[in-house]
């Protein structure tokens, strides 16, 4: 698994699409997405599912799915497992102001820890700030 963070806007899927010679049926965007984590993990096992080949905007699902009952840590080994050469891109929410609603800093919270989860388990972290990646693992 690949793993590539940065701000809203900095560029990450320009660089995943160039780095990892993407094409745009292999990107499934989970901005707009219904999909709960679960309901992923099976559409990645599938045969659909195995043409894709990056996921982006993954906080976008956390955003939908912070308050769940999934096992984030097995989530994250599984995603791992059924797809080692999956690409991931994620923002990074948890800068800035800390927000007053619980609702958002629990998101941001488990944002992080995904995160954190994730890059433990990628075998490269890319972050990107204003186009350029920089590899931090």
């Amino acid at each position: 698994m690949y793993l590539i963070v940065g701000g809203m806007g900095q560029g990450k899927e320009p660089i995943a699409i160039r780095q990892f010679d993407l094409k745009p049926e292999e990107v499934l965007d989970l901005e707009e997405s219904r999909l709960t984590p679960e309901e992923l993990i099976a559409f990645l096992a599938g045969e659909e599912g195995c043409q894709i080949r990056c996921l982006n905007h993954l906080h976008c699902l956390l955003r939908e799915h912070w308050d769940s009952e999934t096992d984030w840590q097995d989530w994250c080994r599984q995603l791992s497992e059924r797809q080692p050469e999956l690409v991931i891109l994620m923002d990074e929410v948890g800068s800035g102001i800390v927000p007053i609603e619980t609702k958002e800093r629990r998101y941001r919270e488990l944002a992080g820890r995904v995160g954190c989860m994730l890059a433990a388990q990628a075998k490269t972290v890319t972050r990107v700030v204003c186009g350029i990646g920089v590899v931090i693992k």
